[in-house]
């Protein structure tokens, strides 16, 4: 991949973590997340965690992740969606 490329996913693990880690050297600018019910989004330094819980079916953001600091989803009951460029 390279920058300017969409970077979208639909993540089908429900009540369990999923992460989101560009490769090294990547990095990436969320630009939407989807659910049908509950979802919390989290900041993830593969120790230490910043959550936001969101309780909308759609939510308009812009989340720039990288592979030291990147996205760790859980869904509580439905898949989660997520779309965004590819910025480097």
């Amino acid at each position: 991949m390279a920058a300017g490329d969409v970077v979208t996913n639909i993540l089908t693990l429900v009540g369990q973590y999923v992460n989101f880690q560009p490769a090294a050297g990547v990095e990436v600018m969320l630009t939407a997340f989807s659910n049908q019910g509950g979802m919390n989004y989290i900041f993830y330094n593969g120790a230490n965690e910043a959550w936001n819980s969101n309780q909308d079916r759609y939510m308009d953001v812009k989340v720039a992740i990288t592979n030291t600091i990147y996205a760790r989803f859980y869904s509580t009951a439905t898949y989660v969606g997520y779309t965004g460029i590819q910025i480097k």
